[in-house]
């Protein structure tokens, strides 16, 4: 039987990216399905996963819920909560190349619809257009430079000074400060919230600069600086380049509307950059971004892309090829059965429901968590300092002993009939989050994991281990739980860390490498990259290698500013939410 009837979650409220993908998914379904209320909804139909987590699987009964991926999939696989969001999506929907590969990766099924931009707010305007030209002459902008610009928020909400890492600002400060270094006429040209790091640091390195916003003193400006999508395209019209330093993306929303506005681009290789820009604007590290630039500045390098790159956003990136898309997803869908209850139940279930709720919104505190850390021999070294992290954050912490309060356990390796095993398999109220390090290696590809509720996997490259051996556990997060801060004054790098091809267990080396200052070669086909960052350089053959051995002794201290810092997010924060989460899940084996 046909469904015609769909509810749209709401998006982040901020007037941004998300809310804008709203506003399109909205006006592009209009024309051959009702929107309706979530009760009567045949089909709900997310654009961010995290607003799904106030739900529960008993508001989607009898529902297909499909979902926008508005962000790498990759970044999702290191988010405790993703977890609970598979749980309830039916359907992914992959917005780029990228995400469909690497939801493959992650073993998740999704669907192809593009990113879209609206023609009518992004597009090219005249030279001498009044608006832009009131628009330079209100912020002194100066005619006579080369405007770089960025639209990105380069700087965390929590804390208004700390770079927000996956916008890339320190690349893009490394990138200006070399040009301006270097006596080349640039100007950088901001606007959009959330600009505090860049603007101090481009301060502190002499670095010419306007922002287009209001100047808060330090408070967070969202509410003040979100502006117009039409002032944005003014923007684009005025600046000679926007440049896009992004570790990771889904997007972003500005490599569409830079090429709808025909203003020339470059770009790191993430998102939707490869499906939209040109081989030539897309760059892996900061100097090749810098020699792009250069060549622009001396001969028009970039200009012959514009056209390209509008024709390409206009063709596949617009309402109606998103439209296709959507049909091609929506006409498949089949009506499910539909929950039929009588009215106590629908009171009990209504009960319940509540008290997911309740329990979502107030998780126990971490002296409520007693945890055991297991494994063999003491294989796993990480396990001394994650104990400890642990503690500090108030859990209860034993170490190679099961304990009759403990709740939750994180198990390296066991052997088979270890004794603690049968004492897990006896209670399985105990929350197992099984462990692998990069000490395991191709062994662990061997090991049942039936006692683990999720297993936690040291990169990217072990996952795909897994995939190939098609061992993929059911449930698994990858996190750098090993990661080490990173030493400070490492000033002479005598030489990097080179990672051979075909070699997924080396996560262990890059990160002794990055905490020792220093840089990292890895293949180019290799997932690393999410490892190193800036602070090293891929290679697709032997000869490109020896390229990069060659250059590496006038890089090496570039690279070696660019070497990541320790994960954002806390190790004590992401195993506790982590815990909180499988407690949802049943237990992994019956008990015996």
């Amino acid at each position: 039987m046909p469904i015609n009837r769909v509810h749209f979650t709401d998006g982040d409220q901020s007037g941004w990216a998300i809310d804008e993908d709203l506003r399109l998914l909205r006006s592009s379904v209009r024309s051959f399905w009702k929107e309706s209320s979530l009760a009567r909804s045949e089909v709900v139909h997310a654009v961010w996963w995290q607003r799904l987590l106030r739900f529960t699987p008993r508001d989607f009964l009898g529902k297909h819920l499909l979902c926008y991926a508005d962000n790498a999939p990759f970044f999702y696989a290191s988010e405790p909560e993703f977890l609970r969001a598979r749980q309830l999506v039916t359907l992914w929907i992959a917005r780029s190349r990228e995400a469909i590969n690497q939801f493959a990766s992650l073993g998740i099924q999704s669907k192809f619809a593009p990113y879209t931009f609206d023609p009518n707010i992004f597009h090219p305007l005249p030279e001498d257009h009044p608006e832009t030209n009131a628009l330079i002459e209100k912020w002194s902008i100066p005619r006579n430079r080369y405007l770089i610009a960025n639209f990105h928020r380069d700087t965390e909400g929590g804390k208004l000074q700390r770079p927000k890492l996956q916008k890339g600002p320190d690349a893009f400060l490394e990138i200006v400060t070399i040009l301006h270094q270097e006596g080349r006429k640039i100007h950088v040209l901001l606007a959009g919230p959330r600009r505090f790091y860049l603007r101090t640091q481009l301060t502190q390195r002499g670095v010419p600069f306007s922002f287009i916003g209001t100047e808060t003193s330090g408070r967070d400006d969202v509410s003040v600086n979100i502006l117009s999508r039409s002032t944005l395209n003014l923007l684009y019209n005025i600046a000679n380049l926007h440049l896009i330093s992004s570790r990771w993306e889904g997007g972003p929303h500005s490599v569409l509307e830079s090429a709808g506005a025909k203003c020339r681009v470059i770009s790191t290789p993430v998102g939707i950059a490869p499906d939209v820009l040109e081989p030539q604007c897309l760059y892996s590290g900061v100097l090749e971004a810098c020699e792009i630039i250069r060549r622009d500045l001396d001969d028009n390098f970039l200009e012959s892309s514009t056209h390209q790159q509008f024709d390409r956003a206009i063709q596949n990136h617009t309402e109606p090829a998103l439209q296709r898309h959507l049909l091609e997803i929506y006409r498949p869908l089949e009506k499910l059965p539909s929950a039929n209850h009588q009215w106590f139940p629908i009171f009990t279930e209504s009960v319940r429901h509540l008290a997911d709720r309740l329990r979502s919104c107030f998780p126990p505190p971490p002296s409520q968590f007693s945890i055991a850390l297991l494994d063999k021999d003491q294989a796993y070294p990480a396990f001394a300092h994650l104990g400890k992290s642990l503690e500090k954050s108030g859990a209860t912490i034993s170490y190679f002993q099961i304990l009759p309060s403990t709740n939750c356990v994180l198990l390296g390796q066991l052997s088979p009939d270890d004794p603690m095993l049968a004492t897990l398999r006896a209670r399985p109220e105990i929350v197992v989050v099984g462990f692998l390090d990069s000490s395991a290696r191709e062994n662990a590809l061997l090991i049942d994991r039936p006692l683990d509720r999720c297993t936690i996997l040291p990169s990217l490259d072990v996952l795909d281990a897994f995939q190939k051996h098609h061992r993929l556990p059911k449930r698994a997060v990858v996190f750098p739980l090993e990661m080490l801060p990173k030493a400070p004054g490492h000033s002479a790098i005598s030489h990097p860390l080179i990672i051979p091809v075909d070699t997924p267990w080396a996560a262990d080396q890059i990160f002794f490498a990055l905490a020792e200052g220093r840089p990292v070669f890895y293949p180019a086909d290799s997932h690393y990259g999410w490892l190193v960052w800036f602070g090293g350089l891929p290679y697709s053959s032997p000869s490109e290698l020896n390229q990069h051995l060659s250059n590496f002794p006038s890089q090496a201290p570039l690279l070696a500013r660019m070497l990541p810092e320790n994960p954002c997010t806390p190790v004590a924060d992401f195993l506790l939410r982590l815990f909180q989460i499988c407690r949802d899940f049943p237990p992994s084996e019956s008990p015996t």
